[in-house]
């Protein structure tokens, strides 16, 4: 059985077709998210088509498809909930009833970080795993629960999402979903200019001669001995791995699965996470196992095509 996976990022849509978990043909268009997703439709289900073109004419017939959304959604009546700086239209969309015209198959809606917690649970690196706490470290911090072989949701299917705005410092800034002291407030890509512009060093720092400010360029110019990029740098990871402790005490997993675009720096920051989590947990040194997504690009594709595959089965 093919399904296909479709995972809205804030900078590409990608697009895969899935049969027995494995990805077989797969394609990304840039997402112009600061535009409305009704404008976006037609040009996903172009792309979708054009995807399966490239299959052997007996796989072109695909079972069910699903797409992952970057805010909170309601995977019951298949609606974004919340309207969100990317694809801020995208609450006022039927998007079940555009699936079922454009292709006439099942079709199912879940969040981001919830789709990708799924494609690493069945095929990627909590394959056998049946609690789970995935987070996504990039432009904020996302995150995912899987509790006793069930992703969480909760009553207003926010449960396990909100990672990033756990409230680490109460006395620190307000966040833009109006809380003060979330974690992302502290140590997110939408953050860190403006944290690195304010600080003391930054005059003196070489980050000063950038055009843009981003973590990849905070841990170089730490490798280089810049004193405000190895602040900033440790700053963040504490923030992070103090999330982390956050999210182990409220759901209690087997292992915590990190994805997202600081993992380029993995060999780095998983041991101090992992030794944070260790030293500042209740249960002993070990319980809790940090490790990286096995395909962290392709995880959202993944899970939709398998939650689709449900859907039909």
């Amino acid at each position: 059985m093919v399904t296909v996976g479709i995972d809205l990022g804030g900078t590409t849509i990608k697009m895969g077709a899935v049969r027995d978990g494995q990805l077989i043909a797969s394609s990304e268009i840039k997402a112009d998210s600061n535009k409305s997703l009704t404008a976006k439709l037609p040009e996903i289900a172009a792309g979708v088509n054009m995807l399966l073109q490239g299959l052997p004419v007996e796989e072109r017939k695909f079972e069910g498809i699903g797409l992952a959304f970057p805010s909170i959604v309601d995977s019951r009546d298949m609606k974004v909930l919340l309207q969100y700086v990317k694809f801020s239209d995208a609450d006022e969309l039927d998007l079940k009833a555009w699936a079922e015209q454009t292709w006439g198959v099942p079709f199912v809606l879940e969040n981001d970080a919830r789709a990708a917690l799924v494609g690493e649970w069945q095929y990627g690196a909590g394959r056998g795993e049946d609690n789970i706490v995935l987070c996504t470290i990039g432009t904020g911090f996302g995150s995912a629960v899987l509790m006793d072989g069930k992703v969480l949701k909760g009553a207003h299917y926010v449960a396990g999402n909100l990672g990033g705005h756990m409230v680490v410092n109460f006395k620190g800034d307000k966040c833009n979903c109006g809380g003060i002291g979330c974690l992302e407030t502290e140590a997110s890509s939408w953050v860190l200019e403006s944290k690195c512009q304010s600080h003391p060093l930054f005059n003196q720092s070489t980050l000063s001669s950038l055009e843009t400010i981003n973590y990849r360029a905070v841990f170089d110019h730490a490798d280089t001995g810049d004193r405000l990029s190895i602040e900033i740098r440790d700053h963040s990871i504490s923030v992070w791995a103090a999330g982390i402790v956050n999210l182990v005490h409220a759901f209690d997993p087997n292992v915590v699965i990190i994805g997202g675009g600081v993992m380029r720096r993995g060999q780095l920051i998983l041991p101090l996470l992992q030794a944070h989590v260790d030293q500042h947990t209740w249960p002993p040194a070990g319980t809790y196992k940090i490790m990286p997504a096995d395909d962290f690009t392709n995880a959202g594709v993944l899970g939709m095509a398998y939650l689709a595959g449900r859907a039909v089965n």
